[in-house]
């Protein structure tokens, strides 16, 4: 009897049916795996979240001690870093804590842990949820370092502040040898590669009536007698007039910087450069000028630690001192008569480019004599825990001390007649508002707050608000970021602003019947938010359009649906709801 072996073709046949059931089965195992994985490693960082907890409360018995909001680095012995040097921590005792991470605290609860490269969040429901992330990292081409950034699943990348390399500029940030549009959405890891365009050693000159500033040789053969230094080292800038130089110094000492210039008052001018301790000293014969003229005069001078306004200076130049991020102390003095738009932020743009940096003031003293502060002047201050308004003040501009989350009081002199949006917004530690007596445009009707008299609107408010009951309107962001978890709004009141309660502690609130307004995401993102009740629940709708008449009719019959709603960082939360 012969055997009969496979022909060729019950061969490709088997092959083809193996391959298939491959196909199927190898993507359902590798799943499976990447599921279990990942359950896994959420569990870990679960139990290092309830570590960290416990350290907190077990620190809170022994010692005064509060954690305050904000992102917490993990160094590489698993330990919270409660400073910038890490030499402050809070020691977690769990097993298998990771070597690097960061925390991040909101409302005194863990909002998100960063862990190898993934970002976890607790949702609606406290349960910890690993969030889609992409890695977007920085490739400098030789300059200085910029750290990668995690990025939400269809969410754009900040653009970074430009990169360091002496002799060269940024031109451009790159993806694959193409212009990269920050605007993009991430959908996947990325590496954006910086194009550097050859360009002038900086270096510190003078010019006609004494111009003081940050500039460029001219294009073509430098000359290397000239002394170049990287503007971003320098630690001290002083001005110095009639012969008098700081102790210890001398003109033979120092190097002369390049054009010696003659001022049209007859001084002679010179910069001087000690290259040991990172000094400029301006050097006058005479009085000292100043370019008032100027903006960005010493923006991004990221060691500057101290610095002397001559007190001839009548004006501070728009992003003067921005992203100066070690100058912690300033004096402004009395010849000073405007502060321009964001001349000590942490933020700030040019043209149509935005770029963060850091500001690191910590106190200023403003002498009396100034009348206008200007927009966004000491926005994201972070550090600023106090600020003296002087009487001579008459405006305050847009945005002038938001972000500065360390502030915790503030007194509005009477000489204050402008006052712009959101002078205050995300001061979380703002507890305490006064207005002065006499001022004709503003009030604090002892609430603790910003009141404008002639159209009852409460502008901003504070952590120990009471909103009187004569108040019709609540404005834009009055109480942004505000540590409240809740308030009560007087019948009174027929409008809420944009932003109103944007990211505050709120756990709960009711809109009174009063109310027909609700301006777009007056609650969003408050984390806290379980209950909104209406208590006219009756003919509510909402619309994207502020100057809608009608829109889309909603139930608000429900005070945890409401919360749901109105807190959501998208849907129906960032519209403008109205009652008919």
């Amino acid at each position: 009897m012969k055997n009969k072996g496979f022909t060729l073709i019950e061969l490709l046949a088997v092959i083809v049916v193996l391959g298939a059931l491959a196909l199927i089965t190898v993507p359902i195992v590798t799943s499976s795996i990447t599921k279990s994985q990942q359950s896994a490693d959420t569990r870990k960082v679960e139990i290092y979240a309830k570590s960290i907890n416990q350290a907190i409360l077990d620190k809170q018995i022994d010692e005064d001690f509060i954690i305050e909001d904000g992102c917490y680095n993990v160094n590489n012995s698993g330990n919270l870093c409660l400073n910038d040097s890490c030499t402050s921590i809070l020691e977690i005792t769990a097993k298998n804590k990771p070597k690097s991470g960061t925390v991040c605290m909101q409302d005194k609860k863990i909002s998100s842990i960063t862990m190898n490269d993934k970002l976890y969040e607790y949702d609606e429901t406290d349960t910890l949820v690993l969030i889609k992330t992409y890695t977007v990292t920085f490739n400098t081409n030789g300059g200085t370092e910029i750290s990668s950034q995690i990025v939400h699943d269809g969410e754009t990348v900040k653009k970074p502040k430009n990169p360091y390399k002496q002799g060269y500029k940024v031109k451009e940030w790159q993806l694959k040898g193409n212009t990269y549009n920050f605007d993009t959405p991430v959908t996947k890891n990325i590496t954006l590669t910086v194009l550097w365009e050859e360009t002038p050693i900086y270096t510190l000159m003078t010019g006609e009536n004494f111009n003081l500033a940050i500039k460029t040789l001219e294009t073509g053969t430098l000359d290397q007698s000239l002394i170049y230094f990287p503007f971003s080292e320098i630690k001290r800038v002083e001005f110095y007039s009639n012969g008098e130089l700081p102790e210890g110094y001398t003109l033979e000492t120092l190097q002369a910087l390049p054009s010696t210039v003659v001022s049209e008052t007859g001084e002679t001018i010179k910069a001087y450069y000690d290259d040991n301790d990172k000094n400029i000293f301006v050097y006058s014969d005479g009085e000292i000028a100043w370019n008032e003229n100027r903006d960005f005069m010493f923006a991004e001078f990221t060691e500057l630690e101290e610095f002397t306004i001559p007190s001839n200076v009548t004006r501070i130049g728009a992003h003067t001192f921005a992203g100066c991020s070690k100058l912690k102390e300033i004096l402004i003095p009395s010849t000073v008569k405007t502060i321009d738009d964001y001349a000590f932020s942490a933020s700030y743009n040019i043209g149509s480019t935005s770029y963060m940096s850091a500001c690191g003031i910590e106190n200023v003293i403003i002498e009396n004599g100034i009348t206008r502060i200007g927009k966004g002047v000491f926005y994201d201050c972070s550090s600023l825990k106090s600020i003296n308004i002087p009487d001579s003040v008459t405006s305050i501009g847009d945005f002038a001390f938001s972000g500065c989350t360390s502030l915790t009081s503030v007194t509005i002199p009477s000489s204050v007649t402008i006052i712009g949006e959101e002078p205050f917004g995300a001061c979380r530690k703002l507890e305490s508002i006064t207005i002065e007596s006499g001022n004709p445009n503003y009030e604090d009707r002892g609430s603790n707050a910003i009141i404008e008299k002639a159209t009852n609107t409460l502008l901003v408010g504070s952590k120990n608000t009471i909103i009187p009951n004569n108040i019709i309107s609540i404005g834009d962001y009055a109480f942004s970021g505000r540590r409240i978890t809740s308030i009560t709004i007087p019948n009174s009141v027929t409008h809420i602003g944009n932003g109103a309660f944007l990211q505050s502690g709120l756990t709960s609130i009711t809109i009174p019947s009063s109310v027909t307004s609700i301006g777009r995401g007056a609650f969003i993102s408050c984390s806290s938010l379980t209950s909104v009740t209406f208590e006219n629940p009756n003919g509510w709708w909402y619309s994207s359009s502020a100057d809608a008449t009608t829109g889309t009719s909603i139930d608000v019959s429900n005070p945890s649906t409401n919360a749901t709603n109105l807190k959501g960082s998208y849907g129906i939360g960032r519209n403008y709801w109205k009652r008919s």
